[in-house]
């Protein structure tokens, strides 16, 4: 509980009747502001969404249906829970139906769904609970796709587990061939990395041209990115990749279909190209269908299918070329599902927009948004949180 001071006047006579002004301070009380966590990194699934605060404990909310909320239980949550047993992560990542985080003692955890053995734990079962990854240590990032899990070591190194592509499920963590690795993205059934000197290489599934080579062609190996040598940030999905680049600019490659690549047409692109109007961007993050950047202002742009509202504009309009997120300002960071969108702002709060069904949005219901609105965390105060 606080105390506040209220000032009133008292009217008091003095000496020949002189009428003075009397300040009173009267103590009254009201309720302690509510205690919410500070929200550094968010992560966003199919259709549940997951949050990392300043003190090392996840939270998460929306579709439950694997057990990807980590909260013991199969039930949707319309506002964020605490993900049980996790009180040291320092990055996390959501995969469509299950969720990981690194570790301050940089081994690693994950939960949900384990159909193709994305958790990592030498087994086939979803858990409702955080698992160890088998074998996993100086882990510094993690990235989540639909089927798969890969893991950046200290040494540079990318370990992989899950369903690859055309493969068997791997079950267990595997060795990539690749090195000095700064970075990493899994999308769908792509995957791609930033090397220490900004060039960037892919894998997966190639079919659209989302390995960014001139070619159609699948890979299991990691081949160069043409056109791209100072990338500082890689993102992957379904069908195309994006890279931020040490000038602020965005290069995306791949399907195009509605838009998602940010040039101003729909045609496929077996090559980066620069998305337009795009200069001052730190970092870049793909829907199914839709991308959006955030931009040294703050800002956050979007572009890409808009089916649902997922980039953010009022509409419903899908847009060739990037558009302004409504009402935000203050960006630090941002992720994005399927169709659903969410950032963190500097102030420690988390806005999402578009898709929310189960809950997606945090809000307490499963109505969608076109614009971005605020996630509904608890009263860590009232709520008993320490």
């Amino acid at each position: 509980m606080s105390v506040w001071l209220k000032r009133s006047c008292a009217k008091v006579r003095l000496g020949r009747g002189l009428v003075v002004a009397v300040l009173a301070a009267l103590a009254l009380t009201r309720p302690a502001a509510a205690q919410v966590p500070h929200i550094v990194q968010v992560t966003v699934g199919a259709s549940h969404v997951c949050a990392l605060d300043t003190t090392a404990r996840v939270w998460c909310w929306g579709g439950n249906n694997y057990g990807q909320l980590g909260d013991g239980s199969l039930t949707n949550r319309r506002t964020p829970v605490r993900v049980r047993g996790i009180s040291n992560a320092v990055h996390i990542a959501a995969g469509y139906d299950h969720t990981c985080a690194v570790l301050e003692n940089g081994r690693m955890s994950c939960w949900g769904r384990n159909t193709y053995g994305q958790l990592g734990d030498g087994t086939l079962t979803d858990r409702l609970l955080p698992v160890r990854v088998s074998g996993m240590r100086r882990v510094v990032e993690v990235t989540a796709g639909e089927q798969n899990s890969c893991a950046r070591m200290e040494t540079g190194r990318v370990f992989c587990w899950g369903g690859v592509w055309r493969l068997q499920p791997d079950t267990d963590p595997v060795r990539i061939a690749i090195r000095d690795v700064t970075g990493i993205s899994f999308g769908e059934r792509t995957a791609c990395a930033v090397r220490g000197d900004g060039r960037a290489r892919c894998w997966g599934y190639g079919g659209w041209g989302s390995l960014g080579n001139g070619s159609t062609e699948d890979s299991s190996r990691p081949v160069g990115v043409r056109r791209v040598s100072t990338a500082r940030q890689i993102a992957t999905s379904r069908g195309h990749s994006c890279a931020v680049l040490e000038t602020g600019r965005v290069l995306c490659w791949g399907y195009n279909g509605s838009g998602e690549i940010g040039d101003g047409t729909t045609i496929r692109r077996l090559t980066p190209v620069r998305v337009l109007g795009l200069d001052n961007a730190v970092q870049v993050e793909l829907g199914l269908v839709h991308s959006c950047a955030v931009l040294d202002t703050g800002h956050v742009r979007c572009w890409g299918s808009n089916i649902l509202g997922q980039l953010g504009d009022g509409t419903e309009t899908d847009r060739w070329t990037s558009v302004r997120a409504s009402g935000l300002s203050d960006a630090v960071q941002v992720s994005l599902g399927r169709y659903t969108t969410c950032a963190v702002q500097a102030s420690g709060g988390v806005q999402c927009w578009g898709y929310g069904g189960a809950g997606a949005l945090g809000r307490g219901d499963d109505y969608f948004s076109l614009t971005p609105v605020p996630v509904l965390f608890p009263d860590l105060a009232a709520a008993g949180e320490p």
